[in-house]
């Protein structure tokens, strides 16, 4: 007699010896491994492989099996807004400037993860919240954000130019673009309206940057951008994802590195980062039902 063991799940089963079953068990071994799901008001039912007939022949028995509940996200547009990160634009090793574009942003694969059918890509290199910034103020989101298409999930990732060019903060009570708060409360309330009733708005707070820490020419810390978009978020009750808790170093100046320049990730960046956002975004929709 043999005994088959298919991991910790299958128990000792006896089988005939003559050469004919072997051929029919090898010949439906691949039916062995499916998994049979069956979809019941977003509960999942997982019957493992161990379960499964393969054969008149044989049968495989079982005590074990297990039921599963998760929610079933359907994600049909993905919509992507953002400056030169969202867009894909980094430094390689071997150059001085970000010049280099990911052929697989974060977005695009962000869309394979959730599945969703349709992906809007808006990556501007050097765009701001706020459009008192110098670099590209025409195309400041304040300025552009109620051209953007609906989505089941939008992602909001801005900021860390209008630290790096001084945008002013200006204070919480402030809702036009004439500072960053302001033009952040602007962007917020115009998407708001724009993905109701069913859109899911997720505020990216900015990633990892190798001179967060040094105050700009207004005075502030990247930390403080950050603080002032979360405040904005839960204001509109906006969902929100802390892009500093990314595991990147911004000062990992080797070859290796993930973020050569200290704020653009490259191509393996990128994948780190649609991981992290697909973990979040789950998570969080998950959590609100």
């Amino acid at each position: 007699m043999e005994n088959i063991t298919y991991g910790n799940v299958c128990e000792k089963t006896k089988f005939w010896q003559n050469a004919r079953f072997c051929t029919v068990f090898a010949s439906f071994s691949a039916f062995f491994w499916l998994k049979f799901k069956f979809y019941i008001r977003q509960i999942i039912i997982y019957i493992p492989p161990d379960l499964t007939c393969f054969s008149s022949c044989a049968i495989l028995y079982s005590t074990r099996y297990f039921i599963a509940t998760k929610e079933k996200i359907m994600i049909k547009t993905l919509v992507c807004i953002g400056d030169s990160i969202t867009r894909g634009t980094f430094t390689a090793a071997n150059e001085e400037a970000p010049l280099s574009i990911a052929t697989f942003n974060y977005p695009k694969l962000l869309k394979n993860l959730l599945k969703a059918r349709d992906l809007h890509e808006y990556g501007v290199n050097g765009i701001s919240y706020c459009s008192l910034s110098p670099v590209q103020s025409r195309e400041a989101l304040a300025k552009t954000c109620a051209t953007f298409p609906a989505g089941n999930v939008t992602i909001v990732a801005a900021g860390t130019n209008d630290y790096g060019t001084s945008v002013p903060l200006g204070n919480f009570s402030d809702t036009e673009d004439i500072s960053f708060y302001g033009a952040a409360d602007l962007v917020f309330r115009t998407l708001k309206r724009l993905n109701e009733p069913n859109g899911n708005i997720f505020v990216l707070l900015p990633l990892p940057r190798r001179n967060e820490r040094e105050k700009n020419g207004a005075g502030f810390v990247l930390a403080d951008y950050r603080a002032a978009l979360l405040k904005k978020a839960e204001k509109y009750s906006l969902f929100t994802i802390d892009g500093a808790k990314l595991a990147i170093d911004p000062y990992d100046t080797s070859e290796t590195s993930l973020i050569f320049d200290g704020t653009h990730p490259n191509e393996q960046g990128h994948r780190l980062l649609a991981e992290f956002l697909f973990r979040e975004i789950e998570n969080q929709l998950n959590s609100a039902k």
